[in-house]
């Protein structure tokens, strides 16, 4: 096998550890907000959410925040961080003296927030994080990085041990320059990278240490790069060869790790897309139907202006038959009937305008009468429309022929000579005539009896 030094994943475990055991001062609020680092971010936010608690107080780096749950602050950054969870949000905002709140999601979204003056929002699984402008002195953690640092040195050196004794057993002289090759590249990689994220961690705990604490951390990190050498140098004396069919272990072993990860990861993608798609869809649903309000209030604004410009529109006909002589005298009974008897299905052509506000009367052979008005410029809403081409015949004709049906309230024709003729809608309030001043050829004869 493979000889890999776990001194990264002891020195990781270490600090990830130091990570969520971050100390809290005794006005810090609840203490499981803000404080808890997690890849899973829904799991974070439920920390800070659930059980009926919505707001609190908690110190991140020194610095005092207030968070609470279902708000979100205007002004934010147009441009998320993305993949961190609440505290790593708030440490942004505390590195940065500009920021003044931010806005966090359980997606990892970080909106920080520079803006003076900005104001705060409701919004679901939204969690707002403000700076309270109070500066928390925060106990550094006891025994510096001195203890994860010699935790780590120890256990590098106890499975480095172990692992090259029970390696040296199974040693191949035919492989030894491959394995060499091997060894010194991987112990190599990991000793760097186990020195990187350890220098890393220590840089940014750093910030709130003292000048004491900063130099044991650095004479720690030195003397841990130096027990990973010694332990490489002593491996690398006593390997052989690894023989062919441990190799093939090796490889295999290595190839079923790297598949499980990979299909764990996958599933936690899937999940996280799943949630995605959830809170999309619940957020589109709110968004409907406050839409849906609107338009209401939007209908019934335009029904009541409909009836207002039908009142006046009907105050002004009658101020015109008034100035025409009284009544409808002048334009009623034969005359106007036998001069609309001449004119066939297509009106918008030939009773526009010269027919407008004109009144007249039509009989059955049974002695059935029912009274019209022509109305130009003209369309009807609020009734249902029987639509078909026009039939034949006169004008008088066609009406005559529909009057004795009470529910038959007239005819209308469109700019294509299509005809509608006007049936009440069931369950409809009224019939309503809007002016349509783009389409002058429209008319609408009205039965008004």
């Amino acid at each position: 096998m493979i000889f890999r030094p776990p001194l990264l994943l002891v020195l990781l475990s270490a600090g990830a550890s130091w990570a969520t055991q971050t100390p809290m001062s005794a006005d810090s609020g609840s203490g499981k907000c803000l404080s808890l680092s997690s890849n899973n971010h829904r799991t974070a936010y439920d920390a800070c959410c659930s059980a009926g608690s919505t707001s609190g107080t908690e110190s991140v780096n020194g610095v005092e925040f207030s968070y609470t749950c279902g708000k979100w602050a205007t002004g934010s950054s147009k441009t998320p961080l993305k993949g961190v969870d609440a505290r790593e949000c708030a440490k942004h905002c505390a590195a940065d003296s500009d920021c003044l709140a931010a806005s966090w999601t359980p997606r990892g979204q970080c909106f920080l927030v520079t803006t003076q003056g900005y104001s705060s929002a409701s919004g679901n699984n939204f969690l707002l994080i403000e700076k309270t402008g109070k500066v928390v002195d925060e106990p550094e953690p006891e025994g510096g990085c001195a203890k994860p640092v010699e935790a780590a040195k120890g256990q590098c050196e106890k499975e480095a041990s172990a692992r090259c004794e029970g390696e040296k057993a199974t040693l191949s002289a035919m492989e030894k320059a491959e394995c060499e090759k091997k060894i010194a590249e991987k112990c190599a990689g990991d000793a760097t990278s186990a020195v990187e994220a350890l220098k890393a961690q220590c840089e940014q705990e750093k910030a709130t240490l003292g000048l004491a604490q900063k130099e044991e951390c650095d004479k720690k990190i030195a003397e841990t790069a130096g027990a990973v050498e010694a332990s490489k140098a002593q491996c690398e004396a006593e390997k052989g060869v690894i023989a062919q069919t441990e190799k093939a272990e090796c490889d295999k072993k290595m190839a079923e790790k790297c598949q499980a990860e990979a299909s764990g990861a996958v599933e936690a993608s899937k999940a996280q897309c799943e949630k995605a798609k959830a809170d999309i869809t619940n957020n589109m649903k709110t968004q409907c139907e406050a839409e849906k309000a609107n338009q209401a209030s939007e209908w019934e604004a335009a029904k009541a202006k409909l009836e207002s410009e039908k009142a006046e529109l009907q105050k002004a006909l009658d101020a015109m038959k008034e100035t025409c002589g009284g009544g409808t005298a002048s334009h009623d009974g034969s005359e106007v009937a036998k001069r609309l008897s001449d004119v066939g299905p297509t009106p918008q052509h030939n009773i526009c305008p010269q027919f407008g506000g004109q009144e007249f009367t039509t009989t059955t052979s049974s002695g059935h009468t029912a009274r019209w008005r022509v109305n130009c410029n003209m369309f009807v809403t609020g009734h249902w429309y029987v639509d078909r081409t026009c039939p034949p015949g006169s004008i008088v004709q066609i009406l005559r022929e529909r009057q004795e049906n009470r529910d038959y309230k007239g005819l209308f024709w469109n700019t294509v000579n299509t005809c509608h003729e006007v049936i009440p809608t069931p369950g409809t309030s009224g019939m309503y005539l809007n002016k349509t001043p783009n389409y002058p050829n429209h008319a609408f004869i009205e039965r008004i009896d």
